[in-house]
């Protein structure tokens, strides 16, 4: 009996410290979108963190898991298509529009690349999608070269 007793201490304090770093883990993506940052600085954290966390965990068995996270990175990059690039305010003026318009390219193809990564996952095509990841990071470097406000 007393055995009993602590395995189901054991199993009551492993599942609540599971629970409790579960919501950390949101508690710390919401408090990101919260910060006194820019919008776009905050949605391009959460796709950046999401990538990171797709990148780790893409198998077959997390197949709905993933598509969650491809449908919250787009839903990310989305809204930071709305905003501006926090470096146009210090270009000329007569640049701003084309510059705009490469940023606004850029994220299209981003989109387009997570519609490809969504459809490879959801048909377990795992090589496909690991090489789109790549594919990924390599606009994300490109577009922070380009638009990204050097500090």
């Amino acid at each position: 009996m007393k055995r009993l007793s602590y395995l189901t201490l054991i199993l009551l304090f492993t599942n609540s410290l599971l629970i409790s770093t579960t919501s950390a883990h949101s508690r710390e993506a919401e408090s990101s979108l919260q910060e006194d940052v820019p919008p776009i600085v905050a949605h391009m954290r959460q796709v950046n963190q999401n990538l990171r966390q797709l990148r780790r965990q893409l198998t077959a068995e997390k197949k709905n898991e993933n598509l969650k996270l491809i449908r919250e990175i787009r839903k990310h990059i989305e809204k930071a298509r709305e905003e501006e690039p926090l470096k146009t305010p210090e270009l000329p003026a007569r640049e701003r529009d084309s510059f705009l318009k490469g940023y606004q390219v850029l994220i299209d193809k981003v989109l387009d690349t997570l519609d490809k990564l969504e459809a490879s996952v959801s048909d377990g095509n795992l090589e496909q999608a690991e090489a789109l990841l790549v594919e990924l990071n390599t606009m994300k470097k490109e577009g922070h070269q380009k638009y990204q406000k050097e500090e």
